[in-house]
Parts: structure tokens; C-alpha cells; sequence
């Protein structure tokens, strides 16, 4: 896995103002013109396909969303449910809401002219929506249910004579959005990654595509957006005692309380790609480095502050992927946000929502980040050896990642890790990645229910003048397309292939032709569901042998413990 490396250690390069990120922040250029000088509307066809693997049942779900009204607007998205009682409910009331939510028309107006705002509403309300589920399935099963004042979290026992027992659970949630047929974007919490792969047809003959430098850019992170104007010297100074950390967990906690069922769009204003919130420069010496799609936006006025950007978080405007050496191309491009244990950048978030209250730990945060250790002392997860090491002489500068794990989790060679509660902890919890739905008494630690958000240059993506990458099966012809194909899929899908070879498995020329040409496109008002029998089409029978050959991968990798997989495979065009 790949990590960005530690700042320099003057601070002042640590910081940046949104003026110098204003070739980044600027407007894209998301489609090309059509003939009559129109945007181009993309046309979007998808199917999903799941297996239980070795488990006693399956806590996945997805989602296939089009708007009946006819935009062009369509949502595909999928769960992956965690818990041993409650891992499913999460999951299915995750997908379940997210559908209600679209099926109101103002709901998805927003979406189309906001859509950063209305997806921190979304995945708000949908975390919620998780939540009280818990409860009412809790209270529905006899349990006697208790919300912890501080913190938001749910305790249940049986019997009032009977200790309290902390209710464990939640889901990764990955979506990805089009909207009007012209815009393409991501959100996600958790690990179900999303990707997305370039195909060239001309005639029967598919070659996949090299991604271009700098498509993507991070339009916000929900999460860290009011974290960029920390002192961090001073934060980290004041938690070095107890009495230290227990005013700002009140304040923490405060926050948390205060916020729900009141997201604030103002608080977590965000730039957007097509109307952007913040400065740019003409002069940035990042203009010239970027697509020219991409253009400057005009000077901000003058009565407007101008937005400084800690580079240690997510900066909003960052481009990916960026320039590489010698050259060097990928046939795939990570559609989403990691949010691993071993990410510096969820490390320092972290630390600034919930800073250590202990001096040994000071500059760290109050949730452990360890790589996972099984057996490893009597001491659970909170004994298992840490993926962080601070420089002892600036704890502010972002950490150095040990890379001394136990085991691989994947074929792809990435540590199996966790964020843990601390010892002294009330409850002892772990969880596989940093930011989910529900898991409520890790979100009083600072895990996080809100997205990071993406958008990709499709005027980049479907230039055609780009060398191949790899040159696919077909016969000869002389029509040439481009088409894009997107993989959304758990991490049961994904603990078993190297990303290059899934995005070069779903590109085959008879399946191609045939929704390129043949098969209509998703229809407007179209929903489906893994409760809906899958259609006899093309696409469908594609998933389902992905999924086939990733159940026989997981077998082959991990036996009887093959998790849940599930994925929906789509393609676009033009």
C-alpha cells in the first residue's frame, strides 16, 4: 500500500491557501460537447451479483438507482454489513434508507445541483436511520436499550440485575453517482473500493486504456473539513493529562450531539467542480501541470476570506493520480477514498478529534491504530503492535508508517490492521477501517459516518488519443469508442485480486458489443436490488462469472473463511 510521504519539517509547508490550489479547485470540464455544442449524456448500464462465501449469512447488499423523471441522474452503491448480531440489519437498513431517500424528487434536485451538500445529508440520515433500527430491533427482541449520554451509543441487557452490554456494528457504504448523464462522482465511508477502467473499441477488437494524470479530484472531505484550522501544537499540548482529555471529549462528544439531525451545509461547505466555493489564481504554478479541462476559476472578492488548507488532512482540490516516474501508466484508476488503519491522513484526523489523554501516547490518537496480532497477549486488540511511529522531535508532523504487520489480509500484500479502543476503555472495540456507518461507540472516538467526495474529468477519460494499455481479445473493424466500466465491491470481492487483473477480467469484446450496441441502457426508474431476480441480459451474466471465479479465488485463498463478496459491474458510454 501506498503512503504519502511525511512533510518537510517547516510548518509553513504543511499549510496551504485555497488561492494556491485554484488550478485544482477550479471548474472541470466533466463532458465534452455534443455536436449542437450540448454536454454529452452518458448512457449507464449495471447489474450486481452476490455470494455468502463461507459465513452463516450474507451482510452484504447494493443498489442500482435511476431517476424516473428522466435526467440522467443514477446511483450505484454497495454495503457491506459488520457484527455478528447485527451486521445485516446495518447493511440492509443502509440500503434501504438510501433508496427512500431517492424516491423523493426534491431529494434528488438537491443532489443534482449540490450534490457535496446533500450527500453529507444523505450519509447523515443514513447512519441515523441505522441507529434507530438498532434500537427498535433491540427493544422488538426484549432487550432493555440505554443511549449513553455521552458519546450517542447504544448499551442493551436483558434483565435491569444484568450488566450493560455495548452494541456492536455498522456497514462500509460506497457510492457512486451520475449525474444528468454528465457528472460522475464517488462517496464512500469503509473499505468497498470502488474502480474504474478505460476500454477502447474499434470495431470487435477492446484494448484497455491508460488512466490520465490528474482525472480525479477530491471536490471534500466531510469529515475534516472544520479540522483544517487547528493549532495542532497546541492541541497535542493539551492533551497530555486526563483533565485535558476529558474537557475535550465533552466538547467532542458535545459536538456529536449537537450535530445530529441538524447537518450544517455552511459548516462543511465544500468546492465543487462545477461551481466552485473558493479563490484561484490564474498564475498557480500547478496550472500548467493539470488537464486543460481544468481552468481557473476567477479572483474571489475581496470581502470573501480565503480557505487555508492543512496539506497533513484531505485537501479538498487535490488531483489524482498524480505524475509518476518514467512514465509509467495504470490500467485502473481507485474510484474512492481509503480509509484504512494505516492511512497518516485518518491517523492525524483522528488525533485531532480525540487526541491520547495519556503522556505515553501523547501526539497520538485516543483510538489505537494497530496491526492485527491474533493471540497476541492477554491484552486483546489493544495489545496488538502499532502502524505508527512519531518523530520525537515534532509529534506534529504527519507519522511514519512501521510497515511490521503480522499477516496479509490480501493478494495484493496489504497488512491485515485495525483501530482499537484503549485499554482503559469502558468497552473494548475494534474495526478494519476508520469511517463507517453505525459502529456508534467508535464514532465517539472519532470514526466518522461522513464521506470523502470525488469526481472524475470525463473529457479526459473518453479521449481516445491515449496509447493502450492492453491490448484485449476481437477481430479487426474500424468503429472507435470509448467505453468506461466501474467496479463497486466489497472487501470480499477484493481481498482476492490484484486491481489491474479484476478491471481486465470484466473487459471482454462479445459483452461489450452487446451493451454497446444492443442492449438498451438502464431505463429511467429502474431499481435494482439483490431481492430482485437478476435479468437475463449480457451485463448480468458478466457479474455473475466474477463473482463465480472470486468464489472459487476465496476458497483457494482462504477455505471456510471466505467472507461475503458482492459486485456490481457497470459501463458507460457514449
Amino acid at each position: 500500500m501506498a503512503h504519502p510521504p511525511s512533510p518537510p519539517p517547516e510548518h509553513d509547508q504543511d499549510r496551504c491557501t485555497a488561492t494556491k490550489l485554484s488550478a485544482a479547485m477550479a471548474a472541470m470540464e466533466v463532458s465534452s460537447a455534443a455536436n449542437d455544442g450540448g454536454p454529452a449524456a452518458l448512457q449507464l448500464t449495471a447489474a450486481g451479483a452476490t455470494d455468502i462465501g463461507g459465513g452463516r449469512e450474507n451482510q452484504d447488499m447494493w443498489l442500482s438507482w435511476t431517476d424516473p423523471a428522466g435526467s440522467g441522474t443514477a446511483v450505484l452503491g454497495v454495503l457491506d454489513g459488520h457484527g455478528r448480531d447485527i451486521g445485516r440489519l446495518a447493511a440492509l437498513t443502509g440500503r434501504d434508507h438510501i433508496l427512500q431517500w431517492l424516491s423523493d424528487s426534491g431529494n434528488v434536485k438537491v443532489l443534482r445541483e449540490s450534490p457535496v451538500e446533500s450527500l453529507g445529508q444523505l450519509f447523515e440520515s443514513t447512519h441515523l436511520a441505522i441507529k434507530e433500527r438498532f434500537r427498535v430491533s433491540l427493544v422488538e427482541q426484549g432487550w432493555q436499550v440505554e443511549e449513553v449520554e455521552e458519546g450517542g451509543y447504544l448499551l442493551k441487557r436483558r434483565h435491569a440485575h444484568l450488566p450493560w452490554i455495548c452494541v456492536h456494528g455498522g456497514s462500509s457504504c460506497s457510492l457512486v453517482l451520475l449525474l444528468d448523464g454528465t457528472r460522475l462522482l464517488s462517496a464512500n465511508v469503509g473499505d468497498s473500493s470502488v474502480l474504474l477502467g478505460r476500454i477502447r473499441r474499434t470495431g470487435g477488437v477492446c484494448e484497455t486504456l491508460p488512466i490520465p494524470e490528474n482525472c480525479m479530484i477530491r471536490l471534500a472531505d466531510l469529515a475534516s473539513e472544520h479540522l483544517h484550522d487547528a493549532d495542532i501544537n497546541q492541541l497535542l499540548d493539551g492533551g497530555a493529562t486526563s483533565s485535558g482529555s476529558k474537557k475535550r471529549s465533552r466538547a467532542f462528544l458535545s459536538m456529536l450531539a449537537s450535530r445530529e439531525n441538524s447537518y450544517s451545509s455552511e459548516e462543511y461547505a465544500a468546492p465543487s467542480l462545477s461551481t466552485p466555493a473558493v479563490a484561484s489564481a490564474t498564475t498557480s504554478s500547478a496550472a500548467s501541470a493539470l488537464p486543460a479541462s481544468i481552468s481557473p476559476e476567477a479572483p474571489p472578492s475581496p470581502s470573501k476570506p480565503v480557505a487555508v488548507y492543512d496539506r497533513r488532512l484531505p485537501v479538498p482540490g487535490e488531483t489524482f493520480p498524480t505524475p509518476t516516474p518514467a512514465g509509467a501508466t495504470s490500467s485502473y484508476l481507485l474510484f474512492c477514498a481509503e480509509h484504512s488503519p494505516e492511512s497518516p491522513l485518518e491517523f492525524e484526523r483522528l488525533r485531532r478529534v480525540r487526541p491520547a489523554s495519556s503522556r505515553e501516547r501523547r501526539g497520538h490518537p485516543e483510538l489505537l491504530m494497530v496491526y492485527d496480532s491474533p493471540g497476541h497477549g492477554g491484552g486483546g486488540k489493544a495489545a496488538c503492535p502499532p502502524i505508527f511511529e512519531l518523530n520525537p522531535a515534532d509529534i506534529s508532523q504527519l507519522p511514519t508508517v512501521l510497515n511490521k504487520g503480522r499477516y496479509y489480509k490480501n493478494v495484493r500484500s496489504e497488512w491485515a490492521s485495525l483501530i482499537s479502543t484503549p485499554r482503559p476503555a469502558r468497552f473494548q472495540d475494534a474495526l478494519a477501517f476508520t469511517r463507517s456507518l453505525g459502529d456508534l461507540h467508535l464514532q465517539s472516538y472519532g470514526v466518522s459516518y461522513l464521506p470523502e467526495v470525488f469526481e472524475v474529468d470525463l473529457a479526459a477519460l473518453f479521449s481516445s488519443s491515449t496509447s493502450p494499455a492492453t491490448p484485449m481479445d476481437g477481430s479487426p473493424g474500424e468503429r472507435e469508442s470509448v467505453v468506461l466500466s466501474l467496479l463497486a465491491c466489497t472487501d470480499g470481492v477484493w481481498d482476492n485480486w490484484k486491481f489491474e487483473d479484476c478491471i481486465n477480467y470484466v473487459v471482454d469484446s462479445n459483452v461489450l458489443a452487446a451493451v454497446h450496441e444492443s442492449e438498451p441502457p438502464l431505463a429511467p426508474g429502474a431499481v435494482l436490488t439483490g431481492d430482485v431476480p437478476p435479468v437475463g441480459s449480457t451485463i448480468q451474466s458478466a457479474v455473475d462469472r466474477l463473482i463465480a471465479e472470486n468464489a472459487r479465488l476465496s476458497r483457494r485463498n482462504f477455505g471456510s473463511s471466505a467472507d461475503n463478496a458482492t459486485a456490481i459491474l457497470a459501463y458507460l458510454w457514449r
